[in-house]
């Protein structure tokens, strides 16, 4: 329900290997402000499913960033669609059936 209710979300960390908690709210369709630490730069593409800020300490540019999102509703709206797309990629069943396909090549 916290997801349903979000209009955006920010995620300042310092590391982070994947950004679980962002493809979860990309999913959502929820899209996504990040410090693009480790993960989250591979995650995210910059003002196509969320935004990328200049780093954990940026606080100026989230600031930027939420009210480019807030004044720009097409923009969110734009990017809350491409961001559940590109999350449902990231679904274990998703996975799990690319990774057997892989196998099932390579063993024959």
């Amino acid at each position: 329900s916290l997801i349903k209710a979000s209009y955006l979300n920010i995620i300042m960390s310092k590391m982070e290997a994947l950004g679980l908690t962002q493809i979860e709210f990309m999913y959502g369709g929820v899209p996504v402000i990040s410090s693009g630490t480790y993960g989250q730069k591979w995650l995210i593409t910059n003002n196509v499913d969320g935004v990328i800020v200049r780093g954990p300490d940026d606080v100026e540019g989230a600031a930027r960033a939420i009210e480019e999102l807030v004044k720009n509703p097409s923009k969110r709206d734009l990017m809350s669609t491409n961001a559940r797309e590109k999350a449902k990629k990231f679904l274990m069943s998703k996975l799990m059936e690319e990774l057997l396909s892989k196998a099932k090549s390579i063993l024959k």
